[in-house]
C-alpha cells in the first residue's frame, strides 16, 4: 500500500510545503510507501518529490490531494477522487488580489468555484476549524481537524545560530515588562512574519505602528518579514506609506531569510507579534511567535483567531488606536504577559510533532486500517 500527495507546489517555507514534507516523513517513518507529486518542484530540497505527471496510484493506494489555487494537478487529483483525502488549507479571497495580482485573483477564483467538485470525496481534512466551517457551508461532509506540524525545534536552532545572532544584536530590543528602553540602540520590537499581501494587512499594521511610535513610545521599530512575490505592487504602496509617515528608518522590510541564514533571529528579537491580517486560513507564525515565549495581539479575523487560541490578546479590529493600544497595555502588563505565556507552551505543543503523528497516525488507521500493527513493528525493528 501506498499513500502519495499531491500539490500545485512542493517548495519549503510555506504551510502546504511543510505540511506535505511532515506527512511523508511520517508515513515513510512507518513503513507506508509515500511520496510528493506536484507542479512546481524546488530543486533545492533534498527529496523534491516527482512532476505530477508521473503519479500512477496501484490498486489499494490512496492519495492526499493539497487543494488552493486553480492548477494543472487538479485533474489528476480529480481522476482519484474513490480514494482521495481531500486537504483544505483555504484560498485567499479574490477581492484581495484583483488590481495587484489579476492572474492569480483569477487562480484564486477558481480554485474557490471548485472547492464543490470535490465533496464527495470520501475523507476531509482541514487545519482549522475556520476551514472547516467553510467546507461544511458548501456541503461536504464533516471535515476532520488535522493540525499543521509548527517546526519550532529549527526555529530555535535558527535564532541560537551566528546567523540569527546577528539579527538579534542588529535590532536589540527593550526590556521589561514595563517596558524599558535603557540599553543603548534598544527598542520596542514589533513584528509580523507573512508574504507582503493585501490579506495580511500590512499597511493597517504600520498604521497602527505609527499612532504607538508617535503617540506612545517612539522608541520603537516594526520588522515586517516576508516576500512580495506575488504582489510586488502591494510592497511599493507599503514602501510609500511608510515614507509619507516619515518611518522609513522605524519600519524593516526585511525579506525572508531562510533559517540557515538566521530566520529565528527575527522571533528571538521581538517584544511583541502583532497581527492585522483579515484573511488567514490559520496563521503559523503566530505559533512559531508563541514557541518564543512572545506576545501576541492580533485582530480575531477569519483562521486567526484559531491560532491564537486563549494565548493571546485578540482584539475586535485592526484600526491604528485598538492595536497600538493593545499593544502598550500588554507590553506594560506582566500579570497578563504570565497568564498567556502559561498557555502557549500548550498551545506550542498542540501543533508539535507529537501531537501531529498521533493525529495522523489515528486518522491514517481509521482510513486504511492496521497502521498501529505497522508502526509496532517497526518500533520493534528499531529495539
Amino acid at each position: 500500500m501506498a499513500i502519495h500527495q499531491l500539490t500545485p507546489a512542493f517548495t519549503p517555507g510555506d504551510a502546504i510545503g511543510n505540511q506535505a514534507a511532515a506527512i511523508r516523513t511520517a508515513l515513510r517513518s512507518w513503513g507506508i510507501e509515500s511520496q510528493v507529486y506536484s507542479q512546481r518542484r524546488d530543486p533545492n530540497l533534498t527529496d523534491a518529490g516527482e512532476d505530477y505527471r508521473k503519479l500512477k496510484l496501484g490498486k489499494g493506494d490512496w492519495l492526499i490531494y493539497h487543494h488552493g489555487i486553480d492548477s494543472a494537478v487538479t485533474p489528476t487529483a480529480l481522476k482519484y477522487l474513490d480514494r482521495l483525502i481531500f486537504v483544505y488549507h483555504n484560498i485567499t479571497p479574490v477581492a484581495y488580489l484583483r488590481g495587484y495580482n489579476d492572474h492569480l485573483a483569477g487562480l484564486a477564483e477558481s480554485g474557490r468555484r471548485q472547492l464543490i467538485r470535490f465533496r464527495d470525496a470520501p475523507i476531509v481534512w482541514s487545519d482549522s476549524e475556520y476551514n472547516a466551517a467553510e467546507l461544511r457551508s458548501l456541503g461536504f461532509r464533516d471535515s476532520v481537524i488535522m493540525p499543521l506540524r509548527v517546526d519550532t525545534a529549527g526555529l530555535q536552532a535558527s535564532a541560537a545560530s551566528p546567523e540569527g545572532q546577528h539579527i538579534v544584536a542588529l535590532y536589540p530590543k527593550a526590556g521589561g515588562p514595563p517596558v524599558d528602553v535603557a540599553r543603548p540602540n534598544a527598542a520596542v520590537n514589533w513584528l509580523f512574519v507573512g508574504r507582503i499581501a493585501p490579506n495580511k494587512r500590512q499597511d493597517a499594521l504600520v498604521r497602527a505602528f505609527n499612532y504607538y511610535q508617535r503617540l506612545v513610545n517612539p522608541r520603537a521599530r516594526l520588522l515586517l518579514v516576508g516576500l512580495s512575490l506575488y504582489t510586488p505592487g502591494y510592497q511599493i504602496e507599503l514602501e510609500s506609506l511608510t515614507w509619507s509617515l516619515e518611518l522609513s528608518n522605524k519600519v524593516i522590510l526585511a525579506g525572508a531569510p531562510s533559517l540557515a541564514k538566521g530566520f529565528g533571529g527575527y522571533y528571538a528579537a521581538a517584544n511583541v507579534f502583532v497581527c492585522a491580517s483579515e484573511h488567514e486560513g490559520f496563521c503559523v507564525p503566530v505559533v512559531e511567535a508563541m514557541s518564543f515565549s512572545i506576545p501576541v495581539v492580533a485582530y480575531g479575523s477569519t483562521g486567526v483567531r484559531y491560532a491564537v487560541g486563549d494565548a493571546g490578546l485578540l482584539v475586535s479590529d485592526n484600526t491604528p488606536a485598538t492595536l497600538a493600544e493593545a499593544v502598550d497595555w500588554m507590553l506594560n502588563n506582566a500579570g497578563m504577559q504570565n497568564q498567556f505565556r502559561a498557555r502557549q507552551q500548550a498551545r506550542v505543543a498542540a501543533f508539535g510533532q507529537a501531537q501531529f503523528e498521533m493525529s495522523l497516525q489515528a486518522e491514517i488507521n481509521r482510513i486504511v486500517g492496521g497502521l498501529g500493527s505497522i508502526t509496532r513493528a517497526v518500533a520493534s525493528q528499531q529495539l
